[in-house]
């Protein structure tokens, strides 16, 4: 187990924990999905997941099958990366 994500008592009774290494900031869900609404693909490979984007509220919604399993397995890590 990771020491840094164990709970730390607060007082008696009460215990926060600390967020993961993987967590964005609303900042940065901000800007990821910036990037999602504005990136292109050419036609056929996906469909247009902009349409599945809420910016504000920094969430992903609605994908079909392919287009998520597209999304996770090429777009997600090179988004990551900084590559695009």
């Amino acid at each position: 187990m990771r020491p840094e994500l164990h709970a730390t008592m607060i007082e008696e009774g009460k215990y926060t924990f600390s967020c993961a290494c993987y967590t964005m900031s609303s900042q940065e869900k901000y800007a990821f999905c910036e990037f999602l609404v504005d990136f292109k693909v050419p036609d056929g490979y996906s469909s247009n997941i902009s349409q599945c984007i809420d910016v504000q509220g920094g969430k992903i919604y609605g994908m079909k099958c392919h287009n998520f399993h597209v999304f996770l397995h090429c777009f997600l890590p090179l988004s990551i990366h900084g590559v695009l």
